[in-house]
């Protein structure tokens, strides 16, 4: 039987704020000096020549990756990705539960929370979970509350819920508006001109070559504060 595959393709080769893209890394992961190129030998002139189309090369790939034309066409495709897999999960939710305790006031009180697998890129943990009441209340016998079809059903709803709260949605649509984006650095702004999916350059100021911010360079990034509502989402941090 075949299970819903959970992680996108592109959503692991672009860069994060944790993590070089899966291009760069591949580009910089090589351990080869100019040294070869100075042995005054037949190999050596052949070295030589081989270094310096491996240059070549590695320009040719590096301009493409970084074309603005095509990040676009790995950032759209790693939303779509996204959105697939997050959709998935609202149609065939495996629902675990389990018991959280915590601290507060010097007392500690036990709940109930629903465990989903649900992919979030602002998460470290590709999984979603839902508050559903205190032990006292609900009873802390898991296989018990497991068993019981009406409140799996409530877990199952309120994992479903918490869901389309962060899925996405919009961002994986056409959009006819125009959006300015910075880089990094402080350099004039770009227009551009979004009409459907067709990107049109309407001014660039300066065309000096910049590392610019780009999502495989995002740099440091502050995630929103997750809406509770009555739902704990996992945490983000790496036990």
């Amino acid at each position: 039987m075949k299970k819903n595959q959970l992680k996108g393709i592109f959503t692991q080769l672009i860069e994060t704020s944790t993590r070089k893209s899966a291009f760069t890394s591949f580009i910089e992961t090589e351990d080869i000096s100019s040294d070869v190129t100075l042995e005054k030998s037949e190999i050596g002139l052949k070295r030589k020549k081989i270094f310096e189309e491996l240059q070549r090369l590695k320009a040719d790939y590096t301009n493409i990756i970084e074309d603005y034309k095509t990040l676009q066409i790995f950032v759209r495709l790693a939303r779509l990705e996204t959105a697939i897999v997050q959709h998935r999960s609202m149609l065939d939710t495996e629902v675990k539960l389990t018991l959280l305790n915590q601290k507060r006031g010097g007392s500690e009180t036990s709940y109930v929370v629903a465990r989903a697998s649900f992919y979030n890129p602002n998460n470290v943990k590709a999984e979603i979970r839902a508050y559903l009441g205190k032990s006292e209340d609900l009873g802390n016998d898991l296989v018990k509350l497991s068993n019981d079809p009406e409140f799996m059903k409530m877990a199952e709803l309120a994992l479903v819920s918490s869901m389309e709260e962060y899925m996405i949605v919009m961002d994986t649509l056409p959009v006819r508006k125009k959006e300015k984006v910075m880089s990094a650095v402080k350099v004039p702004v770009k227009i551009l001109q979004v009409e459907s999916e067709d990107i049109q350059h309407e001014d660039e100021l300066n065309k000096k070559k910049v590392k610019k911010r780009t999502p495989f360079r995002p740099g440091p990034r502050v995630n929103p504060k997750p809406k509770t509502l009555g739902l704990f989402l996992p945490n983000t941090k790496k036990d």
